[in-house]
C-alpha cells in the first residue's frame, strides 16, 4: 500500500531506515521466504546487532503476527514501552458486559474534552462512556469503537470501570489509569474520566 513512501523513505534515511521485504508464497531473492516468525525473526536480528539502538518498534498487521513480533521483542530483552503496535482486527472476544449476571450500577459520570466538562447519569449495563458523552454533546475522540485503535484513550481520574475489550492499551497504561472510553462502563458510584491528560 505505501512501497513508494516507504522506499523513498529508505532512499532518504539509507543509515536510519532499513527495510525488509518478507515473502511468504514466493520466493523472491536478496528477500526474507515465508512467514514472519521467530526463526526469520532470529536470522534478521542476529545480522543486524543495532537493533538494541533503536527507540521504538512499530508493528502494524494481523493479529497472530503482532503477538508474534511482539513476543519476539521481549524474548530478545526489549523493553515492551518500546513496542508499539495497533491492530485492525481482532482474533477474540471477549464477554460481553451487558450479560445478565452484572449487578447494574447507576453512576454519576463527569468526562472533561477540551477543558470543557460534561456531566450525565450512566448505568453500568448501558451505552459506553465514550457513547453516553458524545450523547451529551461532548466532541470526544474516536475511530474505530472496537477497541482496537486507541483513539477514544483518556485518564480515569476518579471511581472504577470495566472494559469489553482492550486490544491496544499495554498493561502498564492499565495500571496508570488509562482507559479506552469505546469499551469501558462504569462499575462505581461515581466516575471522572479526563480526555486532556493524554
Amino acid at each position: 500500500m505505501f512501497m513508494d513512501d516507504i522506499l523513498r523513505l529508505e532512499k532518504d534515511f539509507q543509515s536510519q531506515f532499513l527495510t525488509y521485504h518478507f515473502f511468504s508464497r514466493e520466493n523472491v531473492q536478496n528477500c526474507i521466504n515465508g512467514r514472519i516468525n521467530s526463526s526469520n525473526l532470529t536470522t534478521l536480528f542476529q545480522e543486524n546487532a543495532s537493533y538494541k539502538n533503536i527507540d521504538e518498534f512499530f508493528i502494524c498487521g494481523p493479529g497472530e503476527m503482532i503477538d508474534t513480533v511482539s513476543d519476539f521483542l521481549q524474548s530478545i530483552d526489549i523493553d515492551s514501552n518500546k513496542i508499539q503496535f495497533e491492530r485492525f482486527t481482532s482474533t477474540t472476544k471477549t464477554a460481553d458486559i451487558k450479560n445478565d449476571n452484572v449487578s447494574e450500577i447507576k453512576s454519576n459520570v463527569s468526562v472533561c474534552v477540551d477543558g470543557d466538562d460534561f456531566e450525565f447519569t450512566l448505568s453500568s449495563t448501558g451505552d459506553s462512556i465514550l457513547d453516553a458523552a458524545m450523547n451529551e454533546g461532548a466532541d470526544v475522540p474516536f475511530s474505530c469503537k472496537g477497541g482496537v485503535c486507541c483513539v477514544c484513550k483518556a485518564k480515569l481520574i476518579e471511581g472504577t470501570v470495566s472494559m469489553e475489550q482492550n486490544f491496544s492499551l499495554s498493561q502498564e497504561e492499565v495500571e496508570q489509569g488509562y482507559i479506552l472510553t469505546c469499551q469501558s462502563h462504569p462499575t462505581s458510584e461515581n466516575v471522572v474520566v479526563d480526555f486532556d491528560e493524554i
